[in-house]
């Protein structure tokens, strides 16, 4: 050992004490402490310690328990088995009551039997109305039906050949009237495209005012003339009414004399009814005068009559009382001269009024003169515009028709073309109407046949899965061994007894000599601390 010199300033309390050397047990403690750390872990990784818990367990060989159930439902007929009976595998168990499944079975034999003599039926059909001869056999009841629709596809075929000729016989009739149709088209056409020609060439002669029609004895020639006819006439009264307005305003011209001596002819007039009324008054005073003398001179005739008669007056004085007859005459002739003068003056008085009319009525002839002057220039504006009016009428009309005819080309051209069509289309039925009337009656009866053959068939393959579905239920009937081993019942069964679906009736225990297995039911608490492999 050999000592060591240091710092005294590196001299501390805690460098010494790490530099320091520890006491020899305490080494020799923590060996031996590290050493029995060492060994019990070393026992507790290879060491084993039983762990004990219980459990319900069964004991089963090592091949597997076959349960015998029954597949379907029904009604045990027989029972075979016995508790602990050992059988064979494919022994019979027990079995099931299959009447209802037998009759299942023969109803649907039958029906397929019955189906598969249909679809033989639809063949021989198929064949027949194809090759156009039957294949049946009279004789055979089964085939009586489809016997019976050949017969009837046949007598329809018959039908339809009539039908047909029927039908040829229209379409033929119908061609002939599409062509009649046609020509007659074709003549119209040509009659309005002449008439068209005929009406463009009236038009243009018109506005000519020149015959251009080479046939003068034309329908047209005679419109051209009956025109020119009608314009000279409106202008020959056109030209009249121009005449008389001339008239007129020459007669204008007199007016202002007319009219005084229409006042002179009214003063004369006046003169002549006063000196009538001066007359009239006159003599009816000097009328009435003479009267009253007469009343006074018949009264007192009167008077003197009644007294000579009484003898109170003479001779004389009668003679004096005639005076009355001479006043009666006085009279008269007054009155034969003042109806004289009366008659003279009236007729003065008619003169003058005859020459008061006149002058009137030159005076309301020359004071209509305007009124009628107006009327005259009406009348021949009028005129002028129903010229003119029917001049473009005229035309108008002719226009007019010109269009129409072109229309009706038109039309007609479009009816000539349907018509040619509707030609070329029975022209083309009547080729095929006879093929195709027979090739429908023939393809629509194979159509229905193939139907009848997809049903048919379909109803074979619904009835053949029925009778496996039957002969699967009837094989399932038998419950037999599936292995060969001891049985053991689980459900007793007697026959008569129904069973329901999947019943599970006993076990079979297979006949081996291979060790066994216990299946064990471990609690929950347990089943932590186990693990697989495990013994």
């Amino acid at each position: 050992m050999t000592a060591q010199i240091r710092n005294i300033r590196e001299m501390t309390d805690s460098r010494e004490m790490i530099e320091s050397k520890p006491h020899a047990l305490v080494s020799g403690f923590v060996y031996i402490l590290l050493a029995v750390i060492a060994v019990a872990a070393t026992w507790a990784y290879f060491g084993e310690i039983d762990d004990y818990f219980k459990a319900i367990g069964t004991v089963r060989p090592s091949d597997q328990i076959v349960a015998v159930r029954n597949s379907i439902a029904g009604r045990v007929e027989s029972v075979f088995l016995e508790e602990g009976m050992r059988v064979s595998k494919g022994a019979i168990l027990f079995t099931l009551e299959t009447t209802t499944l037998r009759l299942e079975e023969t109803r649907l034999t039958e029906q397929r039997q019955h189906t598969a003599q249909r679809l033989d039926n639809l063949g021989l059909l198929k064949r027949s109305i194809t090759n156009g001869r039957s294949y049946f056999d009279r004789n055979n009841p089964n085939q009586a039906d489809h016997y019976n629709i050949y017969c009837k596809y046949m007598t329809d075929r018959l039908v339809g050949l009539e039908q047909t000729q029927n039908l040829t016989n229209d379409i033929d009739y119908q061609l002939k009237e599409n062509i009649i149709s046609i020509r007659a088209i074709g003549e119209k056409s040509a009659a309005i495209a002449q008439e068209k020609a005929n009406y463009e060439l009236l038009k243009r002669s018109l506005e000519a005012r020149e015959n251009l029609f080479a046939d003068v004895r034309g329908v047209f020639y005679g419109r051209f003339i009956d025109y020119i006819y009608k314009e000279s006439l409106l202008e020959n009264s056109i030209e009249r009414l121009q005449q008389s307005h001339a008239r007129l305003k020459a007669v204008i011209g007199n007016e202002m004399s007319t009219e005084k001596g229409l006042r002179e002819a009214g003063r004369l007039v006046e003169m002549a009814e006063a000196e009538l009324l001066k007359h009239q008054s006159d003599s009816q005073s000097t009328a009435i005068i003479l009267q009253r003398s007469i009343k006074l001179r018949e009264d007192e005739h009167i008077a003197a009559l009644e007294l000579y008669d009484e003898g109170m007056l003479s001779e004389k004085q009668l003679a004096d009382a005639a005076l009355l007859q001479w006043a009666q005459e006085d009279l008269a002739r007054h009155g034969t001269n003042s109806a004289l003068g009366q008659q003279a003056l009236q007729k003065s008085l008619q003169y003058y009024n005859s020459e008061l009319d006149s002058m009137r009525r030159l005076h309301e002839i020359g004071g209509n003169e305007s009124q009628e002057l107006k009327q005259l220039d009406i009348q021949l504006a009028s005129a002028r515009v129903e010229l003119l009016k029917f001049k473009n009428d005229y035309l108008i009309g002719i226009d007019s028709t010109i269009e129409q005819n072109r229309l009706s080309l038109m039309e007609l051209a479009a009816t000539l073309e349907k018509a040619q069509a509707a030609v070329d289309a029975y022209q083309k039925r009547a080729e095929t109407v006879t093929t195709t009337v027979l090739d429908k009656l023939r393809f629509d009866t194979l159509v229905s046949i193939y139907e009848q053959e997809s049903a048919y068939q379909e109803r074979m393959r619904d009835i053949d899965d029925k009778l496996k579905a039957v002969n699967l239920t009837m094989s399932e009937a038998t419950v037999v061994a599936p292995t060969d081993g001891t049985v053991n019942i689980i459900a007793d069964i007697a026959p008569g007894e129904v069973l329901n679906n999947s019943v599970e009736v006993a076990t079979i225990v297979p006949d081996t000599d291979t060790e066994f297995k216990i299946v064990f039911d471990v609690s929950n608490k347990d089943i932590s601390g186990v693990k697989p492999g495990q013994v």
